[in-house]
């Protein structure tokens, strides 16, 4: 996902879809339990990109706000 995150913004199309939250759905779980912060520093669009979604205040409203790990 790094690698095509440091392609595009999106992983399809020019904004947000269900395949970002769907994806983000299972990587923020990933990110609250154990890629810590020296981790993340080596992936940083896919940290970005996951930051980006986690605090879209649709996301925030339906899943709450997610601590990074």
């Amino acid at each position: 996902m790094e690698d095509c995150l440091a392609k595009t913004e999106w992983l399809a199309g020019k904004n947000m879809t269900v395949a970002d939250v769907y994806m983000w759905m299972l990587v923020q779980m990933v990110f609250a339990m154990s890629l810590d912060a020296e981790y993340r520093k080596t992936v940083p669009h896919l940290t970005a990109w996951c930051t980006k979604i986690s605090s879209n205040p649709n996301v925030v409203r339906r899943f709450g706000h997610v601590k990074m790990c």
